[in-house]
């Protein structure tokens, strides 16, 4: 451990130089460290608050498992990324972040599985992602003079509904990474500092 000077002592260059190459050396040192520590406070904050029910129901857990973070060596310094939902199979992570409005590629309506086509969880059953693979037939049946409709099981001695019908759905921003990059960029200095003054203890 470096023993300080007596107040008032004069500082030699060379003290001056070594203390400078000291803090050259524990600056990016302290800043990874940092970074680590920031990253995975993060990816908890995002698993295990917003996207465990404070923002976001799980339903398959697909979004939740997507979540990660990467110290990156960027030039002379790091930085650090925290993502989720970078796969093909969370495409809606997008828009569950920014907010937006899905309409149908095809035909008037979006079809939206319930019912039968549903497990307890939320989550849509196999064979049920549309109507056209549903496993049974269905009828259409009109409701709200039009502008919402019914896909119902085709029985005769009752009416199961499988999918509502809608022109649109409205998608409110749930800001789940906004809010945990501003929650990691207010905790960074004081990590960081407590890193550097280990390093130049």
């Amino acid at each position: 451990m470096a023993v300080p000077p007596r107040p008032g002592a004069p500082v030699t260059l060379a003290e001056m130089q070594k203390r400078i190459d000291g803090l050259r050396s524990a600056v990016p040192a302290a800043s990874r460290a940092a970074l680590l520590i920031v990253g995975g406070n993060s990816t908890r904050l995002l698993k295990d608050g917003y996207l465990s029910g404070n923002r976001l129901g799980v339903r398959s857990g697909r979004l939740r498992g997507s979540v990660g973070m990467e110290v990156v060596q960027d030039g002379a310094g790091v930085s650090l990324e925290v993502f989720a939902g970078r796969s093909a199979e969370v495409n809606y992570a997008r828009i569950h972040e920014h907010g937006g409005t899905i309409r149908p590629t095809r035909g008037k309506f979006l079809a939206i599985p319930v019912g039968p086509a549903r497990t307890g969880a939320g989550v849509t059953k196999g064979g049920w992602e549309s109507p056209r693979t549903a496993p049974v037939k269905l009828r259409f049946q009109s409701i709200r003079g039009g502008s919402m409709g019914l896909l119902v099981i085709d029985d005769k001695r009752k009416s199961t509904v499988a999918y509502i019908l809608v022109r649109s759905v409205r998608i409110k921003p749930k800001h789940y990474m906004r809010d945990t990059q501003t929650a990691a960029v207010a905790a960074f200095p004081e990590v960081f500092g407590d890193q550097l003054a280990r390093r130049l203890a």
